[in-house]
């Protein structure tokens, strides 16, 4: 369905990503990872659409991305981003009711309310509806936009549609542990409806515990890709994050958990 074809970017002579081939499918969910600086986010918003001059191709269902619409994108894929600022008063309703603009003209239909409001209790902030968004803490924030971006492209389970895209980059950041295990388990359920998830994470056990696919990047390029259920070589975990680690059994899931040795 997501398919990066030769893909390179630079910004002057600084080469941001180079030579990216990969394909994602519906139901996966994709994580991908490195340093700050390796690519990532780079990579992450070519994918989206939201970089439009490189090298390559990025294709949609079979559609090079640069032939649609940003009409069409909207209704297709949505990307929660890093950091959100935001300098007027606005309710928490009123953000997640934003991700329901592409489809609708002058005034929401109830199913659009009913989509937000179904995706404010998903994540758990449907009592702060009615809140200034400005008021909210860090966490309570990202948990606003991520169901501002899940209404943007929600439809009913019973309702066959084609799949959508969400695109999520460093979307724990700001969230404590049971959240950030949360919003991950929200994006597993909702690749699991047929849907297609790509992430930017950071902590690599978490990335073990929800990815059907593990894409580490060092350097512009892709150091190596693990499908579901092959294992990781702590050697090359190591060399991408130079760092020294080594795998252990998780004993709650079966999985592998790294653990870093800090005496380099």
């Amino acid at each position: 369905m997501l398919r990066a074809h030769n893909i390179s970017y630079a910004i002057g002579d600084k080469i941001l990503v180079k030579d990216i081939n990969l394909i994602m499918k519906p139901g996966e969910v994709n994580v991908i990872m490195g340093q700050n600086g390796a690519g990532k986010s780079t990579l992450l918003k070519i994918l989206a659409g939201s970089i439009n001059h490189y090298g390559g191709e990025a294709v949609i269902k079979n559609r090079n991305i640069l032939g649609y619409s940003q009409a069409e994108l909207a209704k297709l894929r949505a990307v929660l981003s890093q950091h959100y600022e935001i300098f007027f008063p606005i309710t928490v309703d009123e953000i997640v009711m934003m991700g329901r603009y592409p489809h609708f003209k002058s005034s929401p239909s109830k199913a659009d309310i009913d989509i937000c409001m179904s995706t404010m209790e998903l994540m758990g902030i449907a009592e702060l509806r009615n809140r200034d968004y400005n008021t909210l803490s860090g966490g309570e924030a990202q948990k606003t936009q991520m169901a501002r971006v899940l209404a943007q492209i929600w439809h009913d389970k019973d309702t066959e549609q084609s799949p959508k895209i969400l695109f999520l980059d460093e979307p724990v950041s700001s969230l404590d542990l049971h959240y950030q295990h949360h919003i991950m388990q929200v994006a597993r359920d909702f690749a699991g409806r047929g849907n297609l998830v790509a992430a930017v994470l950071h902590d690599i056990n978490l990335a073990v515990s929800y990815a059907d696919r593990i894409i580490f990047m060092k350097d512009g390029k892709i150091a190596k890709c693990y499908g579901a259920g092959e294992s990781i070589d702590s050697e090359v975990v190591s060399s991408v994050f130079d760092i020294k680690t080594h795998s252990i059994l998780n004993p709650f899931n079966g999985k592998q958990l790294f653990v870093v040795n800090n005496r380099l």
